[in-house]
């Protein structure tokens, strides 16, 4: 209920508020210059952000809405589903968010059937967004990109180079994290442990019921992490991000638990 009324009151702030010029600027980018029937590539659709602005991720959380992608794609090209970057934990007066701040790259898989016939590939999207800075206000852009078909798929190195970049901070599965969980009325306790040292953890929610305890913050002491969620709404299972940092690497990794029953 408090989310709901949570979104409401930045639809309404939206429909007070309106800006001249955007504040998210939306590009679509390659990692190819060229393609070939039977191949896979990415496509990126690039936010950039404007100073002191935010943008949400793909759980918002207590409020805003996460970007939405409607592909338009000729028969025999499938645009997978969006791939979302680790966000960063934004508080303010006590309302939790998980956003992207000045620039993110979302991607997206691209596979062309061996049946694909023409010679170039056109492909459209339109994508929506809220973007927030004193108030929030929502904007969206239509974008589309041509790739010429030939014999064999060119890389384009710099653009590759780039997505890989972006692609390191997609979550993945990752048996090196063991997660456990405990359920005490509404506080569910994510404790982990990581085969390599981190210094730094953070902990992000996919499920929507869960809300972060943002006071109590991230415990870690002697290589074992844990943190507590609120359950808003009874859930058996949840889906967690999260994000280990040492001084040699970042290290990003997607968890499901199941969701104990009370003790």
């Amino acid at each position: 209920m408090f989310k709901n009324l949570l979104i409401c009151s930045v639809f309404l702030t939206c429909s007070l508020f309106a800006e001249s010029k955007q504040l998210v600027k939306a590009e679509i980018l390659s990692n190819v210059t060229q393609t070939a029937t039977g191949a896979g590539f990415f496509l990126g659709i690039q936010f950039d952000i404007s100073d002191d602005c935010y943008t949400y991720w793909k759980n918002p959380g207590d409020a805003g809405l996460a970007p939405t992608f409607n592909w338009s794609a000729p028969d025999k090209i499938v645009v997978g589903e969006a791939m979302f970057p680790s966000p960063k934990l934004k508080v303010e007066e006590g309302i939790v968010n998980y956003v992207y701040e000045k620039k993110v790259l979302f991607l997206f898989p691209v596979k062309i059937s061996e049946e694909f016939a023409k010679n170039e590939v056109n492909l459209k999207v339109d994508v929506n967004w809220l973007v927030c800075k004193e108030a929030c206000i929502p904007e969206s852009e239509s974008l589309e990109l041509t790739i010429a078909i030939a014999e064999k798929q060119k890389l384009n190195s710099a653009s590759n180079a780039y997505f890989e970049t972006w692609r390191k901070k997609v979550p993945v599965q990752n048996s090196d994290l063991m997660v456990s969980t405990k359920l005490t009325g509404k506080k569910l306790s994510i404790t982990g442990r990581f085969k390599n040292k981190v210094d730094k953890v953070s902990i992000y929610p996919l499920t929507p019921e869960l809300l972060i305890d943002h006071k109590k913050g991230i415990q870690l002491r002697d290589g074992q992490f844990s943190q507590d969620f609120i359950v808003d709404i009874p859930v058996k299972k949840a889906d967690f991000v999260f994000h280990l940092q040492s001084e040699e690497k970042h290290v990003y990794i997607k968890k499901t638990v199941t969701i104990p029953k009370q003790q």
